[in-house]
């Protein structure tokens, strides 16, 4: 996913690809990780910055800054999102 995304450009099939893949994982992380589990939140988070990267690419900025509002919450501190959410607005 992080290379389908990597020096993209414009919307491809990679990128709904990628977005898709974005949200099969944010469904799985639940499920797969113990309640409570340290990485769960860091993960999410990533996936939620990554689906951010995937709708700018499609040209859905609004929806890009809900995920990245989403992983903010999660990992606040996360320099790589703050930028992201930037490049949003």
């Amino acid at each position: 996913m992080k290379n389908d995304l990597k020096g993209a450009t414009v919307p491809s099939s990679k990128i709904v690809a990628a977005l898709a893949t974005c949200e099969l994982v944010l469904r799985a992380i639940p499920e797969c990780l113990p309640t409570g589990e340290p990485q769960a939140k860091a993960l999410a988070a990533k996936a939620k910055n990554r689906r951010g990267d995937a709708l700018i690419l499609l040209g859905r900025a609004n929806e890009a800054l809900v995920a990245y509002d989403a992983a903010l919450t999660l990992a606040p501190q996360d320099a790589y999102i703050r930028y992201n959410h930037g490049r949003a607005n």
